[in-house]
């Protein structure tokens, strides 16, 4: 025994010493070419180990190595493991002798470093089996391949200038820090408007050459005017022609307007043929040219005949009197120049005119109207010829700096033509925005008579008017060819969508702030506008003005881009707070219920500002019990959603692009706010307090504060229309004319407002004049009578305390039906006085100094007294509306009066603890006259909002609402209250405790009466007013990077009689009563703000610019350093002799910028040696830097435009085509395979998939080959109509718009050519292996030039170029996927069909009749959903009394009759009420019961529904891909196959998912019959690697090999393979077709079974829901029931399965926007041939109001099913029967027991046959094997 316990204990002690040795011992980096250095883990929680700094120049990384194949051996580790055998996972790394760093990954949350080398490493049990290795790399470059890869990171590419022109003499950072300096310096290198661009380059004629309400042609006798001597344009296409005989020639009319005569050999078709005369059409669009082509047909069914465009020949004798006649100058040198015609295909031109040099002399003329009526302008020259005139457009200038300098004059001018008037009026549209925060302080003041305002409307030609400019909107060039046009301004408008497009290619190789472009870039990809979500019918103008808000800001503070965007017509329309209106506002308009659009208020914070958790510095993720905390949650979605309200678009004016029929329409200036359908109720912030924390309180402002230090006015000229005060609609401006107080001559408020500048600050305090001494405060001033010139005051922002105990009724008149009452401030002025001369009545009259003018309590009853002896206020229910006081009808306006009543205000607290204020104000009692309390603080009101409760606790109907001290309502308790007001601090407190402890703020004492201040020492600074310190003290800190005041009190609220329960009085910006403009803005700055200084944004941006900067995976410290940056607003320059970047100020984008390109993680050029840095590239960024590098010019003939079509099709990405707010791909994406195993990001990959893969090899081949063209799969525009004859006559000088210009310095030496090719495209990267290649590649044709383009092919294919790693290859083939045989087993598949936004599915399945046991019914369904619901009517009834649900019938939307057909055949059936869930919940535990996820968030719930995999236990695999990986080990033959990108849904661990485009299918590589072979290099540059070569440049290679796997195994096949059913042409039906057409040859696949994904969006129907559901349903309808009847022609209905899938449903309850928001449990269908259908499943509500036990406001219904319920039954129909197979597929299905659906449930079919496993490892393409581990099976690939 005694041996037994000294063994034991030996071994222990030997064990124990071993261990202190491991942790005790320092470990160096391997030498860079030894093998890795085996670094043993150690046990407990962490553990510890001292490693050595790198070397210089070296990057030493410490990884995690598993085992990814049967190949691996973990006890054999060198340099040259395959790699294709391992998974490495980063843990840390040190480089160039840096300290031992985090590094993204698994390990980054917990994993220290302390002092330089001792590296705490946490273990983490989640992860596979390995090994902790250390391997040093080093990468070696030249000074100028740094300079190149620093270009590839700050540009759209480098170019060789660029690269040569660098100067290399000084230190490369510091010359990188000097260059970036430059770059943000807008006066060093000028930022380029993309708006302003497209502008300058708009050319077109107008239509028929008349004005329109938006814009108008040039003088025919100005200077640039255009004239053509050919008598055809291109707007005469389609347009009638009427030939007749005239003295032996040919006279041509077009649309009975004679337009030339034509000689008989002039009057030829292109075969001689005579045309002769009678009726034609001109067909095709005529070349713009003398001896151009012009088109006829004798109607629009035969064919096109052709002839030459002839000159103009009008003899007098046939000119009429529609033809105005302008006499031209001789056509000389001097007189006119020549603009030349654009080339389009097939060498057709357009645009060949003359301009004018100067103004044609009045006399030449005279009879040519200043209107804009040119059509049908005839010049004639000295010698007798001719010329029409030409129309082209002319836009105007008015810039921000300059504005419309006319005032928008020469646009009043004109008159529409009344044969072209499609509008109300004839008058032009005024070109003048009105002013906004953005042009505010440019506006001037225009005394032109025919200045105007799209404000307003003038009302005497000599009034004066406020001009204001708007960003980027500068005059086109006269001299520009016709490069742009506007959308739908004529024939060649065809492609206007695409110019948008064209103007960020354009810029993007050429413009030289480079820097800020790709700023705006990655910006414009976080803050997204998407067509998609943009009602577009094909502007460019809208987006590019949108994309300019990037530009101009790139390098300014984030805080103006959140507010440009949040104002922003684009934005708003898109996620749909357009027109948003406040719930109080819908009920007192139309008397119904319903809750303000909520996308914007969840998107801003999701994706601009916050991100879904909350963040450390450092970009890790905050704990809180070792859990990760959202930022925000779905009550705060609901509470900011009421700050987003009130939006509207500016009033349309003219002078941008606007479509013919869209005039009424302003994408462009930022919206207006109405303060009337703004929320006016207390909103919490996220920092546990309330917006308008802060600000001081409008009781504080002081007496005449209008005339204080700071009180800001603004000029309105002689326009009665404010900007940030209330008006009604109804008013005209000859409505509004007692609105203003005059100024007296003496006044010095006046005289300051003299300078009729636009925006005036005082800067001192002013004595009162006059009428000034006796009011409140003032709305607008006159100062000048003739013209009126009048100023707008616009008041400080301050906020209200919502609960006090100062309260007097303030009413409506009588008259109202019925009149309103409510309690209102008396310290406040909040409503219009009025006088009672004997209060033995209740009417009275105003005595207002100015009309509206609203007093305090205190001024109205001071006023009455003293005007009439017995007078006093008193309860008025009438007012006399003779006095001059009221000449503004008070039928048009909500008037509130004072009466002498006093008001007493309560709290109503709900169940939850928001609380909803209620006036309780005594009531006038008259049988001639109503009252009633304001609906908005009625006892019965719904207006709950937010509350901080101390301790959390409230009143509720479990503490019998505070032991009866308030009465018990329904839902909640209504409570008297009390107002406590006390001092927080009595001696001098630190900053830090008044920023923490005081939430009121302060105004500046100086403009204060009776303050003093206190000398302190310190960074406080303190007043008192009564010489203590009490709640009147007033401090000021530097808060926020600005001087901010706190006033030293607390206001809380308590209930009365359980003082136990109080909360702090909430501030609220809007007053109740008068819901202002000026108050809605000043709330929405303190939303921005609340936003925007939260710790997040810091490192939340950094996340995401450094990605879109080439690091995927920014480490902790780089992204804290730029965090940093972004906070304190400044980042060293590392040029000694520059200054820093920023100004210091937080949220500073320049110094963020610096930060990112200089940091040393992104300068550092050893990094491309670690293998987890770095990034792919994005698709876009590729093509650009390759056509920069590769030098693409345009040919002359083609002008200037440059034009790369359909990219989001073709490579997955296109500027201005995202298709949604998540931009083209998601920044958390990982791919699958080394990636995924890694657990870092790799975004771009989501849109690699195989035909995008091929598509853009092909452009680049095509582009190489051919220029730029669309033939053979090019990038470019249609340049012939013939491409496969490009073979016989290709000259690269034709046929395409451009072509590469680049040529090497040494083309004999081809090493020489390589080098520098590597240069450019890879940054000197190419690994030497592929040099080789291409080197011997290059040398192997015949002649240099073949050379070159061989080789510039072969580089678009390497890893290298496509990625910013080091490519290590180890000559090794990669695996072939092997072409798989038919098999004789059943086949089924499963069709994933996801529904992109998350479907109303509440109006798909509606309760129709037979309902009991419940509240629903049809009536019921239909008062919850109000204006959204769908007529009964319509409804397709189903019968569903076997289904044992709350109604025997039920209605499906009207759009899905097929849906109904399949239902009543027994093929479809329902499932009720099922959504993502964690577990089981209720309506009491749901939020704590579901916090491993975000609901109503689109990602996160896209992905729980795809994934299935709540606690993320499958190394994200996707629901189909973990049945075809357990399918797979079964042996099965399994396959996934999407139809619409890189689904997760499909991800696997053993299959490969084949995405197909279902448009173009597969493409064909290198498809130029005639064009070099590069297929079999293209495999050699991207061979196997080493363990260690770039997980990024290795994945590129992986996914290429597949694209070419798919293309090989799949191209002949799929091509030719039909189906005899014809499809919708819609986004499901080519994707269902698609589906057919893979089932049709599945033997050809070898595939036993299947996982399709297709997916189609439009379903985030936040607004007019019924108008997107309506479309929406319909192409489900058609897409399904064509797939249904292919499936049964191929006899194969019964083996496929349509499970229809949505992220979430929507809320019952309708928004202001006539739409629905982001909900949770809804109704979904599955479909087949063995679907036991006819059944709905699940339970629907019994209840479908907030009062219900699974409904929660705003009508968000708790699912009772989980999804894993049905894919338990789909699952085990699709061969998946094993217990332990299940639970693989769907790991927490066991939460839901109960309620799992088994295949006998769903399906008609019994028990599946038995798989037969295979034995070993099986070979092909998908390799595993089958081990044994207690019975369970354990998958592997085997590789």
């Amino acid at each position: 025994m005694m041996n037994i316990c000294f063994r034991f204990i030996t071994s222990a002690l030997i064990i124990l010493l071993y261990v202190q040795i491991i942790s005790g011992q320092t470990y160096s980096c391997p030498a860079l070419t030894a093998d890795p250095i085996v670094v043993p883990a150690g046990s407990g929680a962490s553990f510890t180990r001292q490693i050595n700094k790198s070397n210089s120049n070296t990057v030493c990384v410490l990884l995690r190595v598993v085992a990814k194949t049967g190949n691996a051996n973990l006890n054999i580790i060198t340099r040259n493991s395959n790699a294709a055998d391992f998974n490495i996972v980063p843990v840390a790394r040190s480089y160039n002798n840096r300290n031992w760093e985090r590094v993204a990954g698994p390990y980054a949350q917990n994993l220290e470093v302390n002092n330089c080398c001792s590296v705490v490493i946490p273990s983490l049990s989640n992860l596979q089996a390995g090994k902790f290795i250390l391997m040093s790399f080093s990468h070696s470059v030249t000074n100028k391949e740094k300079v190149s890869r620093f270009f590839q990171q700050t540009t759209f590419g480098p170019t060789m200038a660029m690269i040569n022109s660098w100067n290399y003499g000084n230190n490369i950072l510091s010359e990188m820090g000097k260059w970036v300096k430059r770059q943000v310096n807008p006066n060093q290198v000028s930022p380029t408007s993309h708006r302003q661009y497209f502008r300058e380059r708009v050319d077109f004629s107008t239509y028929r050459h008349s004005a329109y309400k938006h814009y108008r042609p040039r003088h025919p006798c100005g200077r640039y005017a255009r004239w053509r001597e050919y008598a055809f344009d291109i707007d005469d296409s389609s347009q009638p022609a009427t030939v007749s005989l005239w003295n032996g020639k040919y006279l041509v009319k077009i649309n009975d307007i004679p337009r030339t005569v034509i000689s008989p050999s002039d009057w030829e078709y292109a075969d001689g043929q005579n045309i002769g005369v009678g009726n034609f059409y001109i067909c095709w669009a005529p070349e713009e040219r003398v001896g151009g082509w012009v088109g006829v047909m004798t109607d629009f069914v035969s064919q096109c005949q052709w002839f030459r465009n002839p000159t103009v020949d009008l003899p007098s004798a046939v000119i009429n009197q529609q033809i105005k006649q302008v006499s031209l100058p001789a056509n000389t040198n001097a007189n006119f120049g020549s603009i030349d015609p654009i080339q389009f295909p097939e060498n057709e031109f357009y645009g060949e005119d003359l301009y004018l040099k100067q103004n044609i002399p009045t006399n030449g003329c005279s009879n040519i109207p200043d209107n804009g009526d040119y059509w049908n302008t005839l010049g004639t020259f000295p010698d007798g010829k001719q010329a029409w005139f030409a129309g082209n457009v002319q836009l105007d200038r008015n810039t921000l700096d300059n504005p419309l300098s006319d005032g928008g004059a020469a646009m009043m001018k004109i008159k529409i033509p009344s044969d072209e008037v499609y509008y109300d009026d004839v008058g032009a549209q005024c070109p003048v925005p009105s002013k906004s925060f953005i042009n505010v302080d440019t506006c001037y003041l225009s005394t032109n008579n025919k200045a105007c305002s799209s404000a307003y409307t003038k009302q005497n030609n000599g009034d004066a008017v406020v001009v204001c400019g708007s960003p980027g909107e500068v005059e086109n060039n006269p001299l520009n060819r016709k490069t742009f046009t506007f959308w739908g301004a004529n024939s060649l408008s065809y492609d206007a969508d695409v110019h948008k497009g064209d103007v960020w290619t354009m810029i993007a190789l050429s413009a030289n702030d480079q820097l800020r472009q790709r700023m705006a870039w990655a910006l414009s990809q976080i803050l997204i506008v998407s067509f998609n979500q943009i009602d577009d019918i094909g502007y460019s103008e809208v987006y590019l003005n949108y994309y300019d808000i990037f530009v101009r800001n790139a390098f300014g503070n984030y805080f103006d881009i959140l507010k440009e965007v949040s104002y922003s017509p684009m934005m708003a329309e898109m996620l749909s707070f357009l027109d948003s209106k406040s719930a109080t506002y819908v009920l007192e308009t139309t008397g119904s219920k319903s809750y303000p659009d909520e996308n914007y208020a969840r998107e801003i914070m999701q994706l601009f500002s916050l991100g879904l958790y909350e963040l450390n510095v450092d970009g890790t993720l905050k704990q809180y019990n070792g859990e990760p905390k959202l930022t925000y949650t779905n009550a705060d979605i609901q509470n900011f959603a009421r700050a987003w309200t009130g939006f509207e678009r500016q009033n349309a004016r003219s002078n941008f692009e606007v479509d013919f029929f869209d005039y009424d329409s302003n994408r462009i200036d930022p919206m207006n706010v109405r303060g009337v359908s703004r929320d006016p109720f207390p909103k919490t912030d996220l920092h546990n307090g309330y917006i308008g924390d802060n600000y001081p309180l409008c009781v504080d402002l002081p007496e005449r504060h209008f005339l204080k230090k700071g009180a800001t006015y603004q000029l309105l000229g002689s326009s009665l229309s404010p900007g940030f005060h209330e008006v009604n609609r109804w008013w005209d401006e000859e409505d509004m004319p007692d609105l203003v107080l005059v100024l007296p001559s003496t006044s010095n408020l006046k005289n300051v407002l003299l300078s009729k500048t636009s925006r005036i600050v005082l800067n001192t305090d002013l004595t009162c004049r006059g009428r000034e001494c006796n009011v409140d405060t003032l709305r607008i001033v006159q100062i000048e009578q003739n013209p009126p010139i009048y100023y707008e005051y616009v008041q400080q922002p301050c906020v209200e305390l919502p609960y006090y105990d100062t309260g007097k009724k303030i009413s409506t008149v009588g008259w109202d039906d019925p009149a309103r009452s409510m309690c209102a401030n008396k310290n406040i002025a909040a409503a219009y006085d009025v006088c009672c001369e004997d209060t033995s009545w209740n009417g009275g009259t105003e005595l207002c100094k100015y009309d509206l003018e609203k007093t305090t309590y205190s001024t109205a009853r001071t006023r009455c007294t003293s005007e009439y002896s017995n007078g006093d206020l008193c309860d008025i229910y009438w007012v006399d509306s003779s006095d001059t006081c009221a000449t503004a009808d008070y039928w048009k306006h909500d008037k509130w009066y004072w009466t002498n009543q006093d008001c007493t205000i309560k709290v109503k607290v709900n169940d939850e603890g928001m609380a909803a204020i209620v006036h309780q104000p005594s009531l006038y009692s008259d049988s001639s006259y109503s009252y009633s309390i304001d609906l908005r603080v009625h006892p019965d009101n719904t207006n709950y909002v937010n509350i901080h409760w101390d301790s959390n606790s409230y009143p509720k109907a479990s503490n019998s609402c505070a032991n009866g001290a308030c009465q018990s309502v329904y839902k909640g308790c209504l409570c008297e209250i009390e107002i406590e007001e006390r001092n927080i601090f009595t001696q001098l407190p630190t900053a830090n405790a008044i920023m923490s402890q005081l939430k009121i703020g302060a105004f500046n004492p100086e403009i204060l009466d009776s303050y003093s201040n206190v000398p302190t020492t310190g960074n406080v600074a303190v007043w008192h007013k009564n010489g203590v310190y009490d709640k009147n003290t007033i401090f000021r800190i530097n808060y926020r990077g600005k001087q901010t005041y706190f006033k030293n009190v607390l206001s809380t609220v308590k209930i009365k009689g359980a003082a136990f329960y109080k909360f702090r009085n909430p501030p609220s910006f809007l007053n109740l009563g008068f819901r202002e403009p000026r108050d809605a803005i000043y709330e929405t700055d303190s939303v921005l703000e609340n936003y925007f200084y939260h710790d997040n944004v810091g490192p939340f941006l950094a996340i995401r610019l450094i990605q879109r900067f080439g690091v995927s995976n920014p480490s902790p410290r780089y992204i804290e350093e730029v965090a940093i940056a972004f906070k304190e607003g400044t980042y060293p320059n590392p040029d000694p002799q520059g200054s820093d970047f920023g100004d210091g100020r937080y949220g500073n984008l320049e110094a963020m910028a610096a930060a990112i390109v200089l940091d040393p993680e992104a300068s550092s050029s050893v990094l491309d040696a670690d293998p987890t840095s770095g990034s792919l590239a994005e698709p876009v960024i590729k093509l650009t830097r390759f056509m920069r590098a590769m030098e693409y010019e345009n040919n002359d003939s083609v002008g200037e435009r440059i034009s790369l079509l359909n990219l989001q099709t073709v490579i997955g990405q296109e500027v201005h085509r995202s298709p949604s707010v998540f931009s083209f791909f998601l920044p958390e994406y990982s791919a699958p395979g080394h990636i995924k195993a890694a657990e870092i990001t790799s975004p771009e990959a989501q849109i690699l998939s195989g035909p995008k893969i091929i598509n853009f090899l092909n452009g680049i081949i095509s582009l190489v080959d051919l220029g730029l063209t669309e033939c053979y799969s090019g990038f470019g525009d249609v340049t012939t109509w013939w491409c496969d004859g490009l073979e016989s006559y290709y000259d690269e000088t034709e046929r395409n718009k451009g072509i590469l210009t680049y040529s090497s310095s040494n083309p004999n030496n081809a090493a020489s050519v390589v080098d520098d090719l590597s240069l450019l495209l890879t940054g000197g990267r190419l690994n030497s292996s592929s040099r080789t290649l291409i080197i011997n590649a290059y040398n192997s044709v015949g002649n240099n030039a073949d050379g070159l383009r061989l080789a510039q092919k072969l580089f678009s294919t390497t890893p290298e170029f496509h990625s910013s790693n080091l490519f290590n290859s180890n000559n090794q083939d990669r695996p072939e996927m092997n072409t798989p045989s038919a098999s004789n087993k059943r086949y089924k598949a499963v069709v994933f069909m996801f529904l992109d936004g998350g479907i109303d599915s509440h109006n798909i399945l509606v309760p129709y009749s037979g309902c009991s046991g419940g509240k629903t019914s049809y009536n019921h369904y239909k008062t919850v959903r109000g204006a959204i619901s769908v007529p009964q009517n319509d409804l397709l009834q189903i019968d569903a009394s076997t289904s044992s649900q709350v109604c025997t019938k039920f209605g499906i939307h009207p759009n899905l009759p097929h849906l109904k057909s399949l239902y009543d055949d027994g093929d479809l059936l329902w499932v009720a009420n099922m959504g993502v869930l964690q577990e089981k919940v209720t309506k009491d535990n749901w939020y704590e019961k579901t916090d491993k996820t975000a609901l109503f968030a689109h990602n996160t719930q896209a992905d729980e529904v795809a994934k299935m995999d709540m606690f993320d236990t499958k190394a994200g695999r996707g629901v189909g891909g973990r049945m075809i990986d357990v399918l797979s080990m079964n042996g099965w033959s399994s396959g996934a196959l999407s139809i619409n990108g890189l689904p997760k849904a499909l991800v696997s661990s053993l299959g490969r998912m084949i995405v197909l485009d279902p448009y173009s299918g597969f493409s064909k590589l290198n498809p130029i019959p005639w064009a070099q072979n590069v297929l079999n290099n293209l495999k050699k540059l991207n061979k196997a690697t080493n363990l260690g070569s770039g997980l990024f440049g290795e994945t590129w290679s992986n996914l290429l090999y597949q694209a070419f796997g798919e293309n090989e195994l799949l191209y002949d096949s799929y091509t030719d393979s039909s189906v005899s059913t014809t499809f919708p042409d819609n986004d499901l039906g080519v994707q269902m077709e698609t589906v057919s057409k893979l089932i049709k040859i599945k033997n050809d696949r070898g595939a036993e079974r299947d996982v399709f994904y297709v997916a189609i969006g439009g379903f985030d129907t936040h607004d007019d829901i019924k108008q997107y559901l309506d479309e929406r349903t319909q192409v489900i309808n058609s897409g399904l029931q064509a797939f249904s009847e292919e499936m049964k022609s191929q006899n194969k209905w019964d083996d496929v399965t349509v499970v229809m899938v949505s992220e979430f449903a929507r809320t019952l309850t309708g928004n202001t926007g006539v739409g629905s928001d982001h909900a949770w449990g809804g109704n979904y269908f599955i479909a087949g041939g063995e679907v036991r259908g006819k059944r709905i499943l699940g339970d629907y509500p019994d209840n479908l109001s907030d009062d219900g036990p699974l409904v929660f406001e705003p009508g968000i219904v708790i699912p009772t099913l989980s999804w894993d319920s049905i894919w338990n039954g789909v699952a085990q129909w699709f061969g998946i029967t094993n217990e332990d197979d299940l639970d693989e597929v769907l790991p927490n299905r066991n939460k839901f027991t109960n309620d799992l659906f088994n295949q006998n449930d769903l399906f008609t079919t019994g028990s599946p046959p038995s798989p037969t496993p295979p034995s070993s490892c099986v070979d092909g393409s998908l390799r595993f094997k089958i081990t044994k581990n207690d019975g369970k099976k354990i998958m592997r690939d085997c590789g």
